[in-house]
This record gives structure tokens, C-alpha cells and sequence, in this order.
């Protein structure tokens, strides 16, 4: 289970495909999953920290996903 979501946002996952998500799921500091806000909704703990990004985006690195 995630410890901390971010969901509603633009997140850019610098893999091969250069692709973006909409959510990203974290677990003792290290990314768990990308995917759909349903995706990683469903990945939150019960005492998860849920963030909105909003009009923010974030970037995550292929490298440390789990």
C-alpha cells in the first residue's frame, strides 16, 4: 500500500515512451506506481496522504520505480 498519493496532475515519467500519467503512488519515499487516478486511488493505504497537483506537475524517473 502507498503511504502518500498524488492524484489529478500531470506527471511526466521519463521512460522510453515518454509518457505522462495523471497519478503517482508512493511507498517509504520511493515512487510504487504511475498510472490512472482509479490505478493509484486504489493503491492508497488507509492513513495515506492524498495531495491534488492541480495545475502542477511532477516528474518522475524511470530508474527508481519499484
Amino acid at each position: 500500500m502507498a503511504d502518500t498519493v498524488f492524484i489529478n496532475g500531470a506527471i511526466y515519467t521519463v521512460d522510453k515512451a515518454d509518457s505522462w500519467a495523471e497519478a503517482l503512488a508512493v511507498k517509504d519515499g520511493r515512487i510504487l506506481a504511475v498510472g490512472t487516478n482509479d490505478e493509484i486511488v486504489a493503491l492508497a493505504g488507509v492513513t495515506a496522504h492524498r495531495t491534488t497537483t492541480g495545475r502542477g506537475a511532477l516528474a518522475s524517473s524511470a530508474a527508481t520505480v519499484c
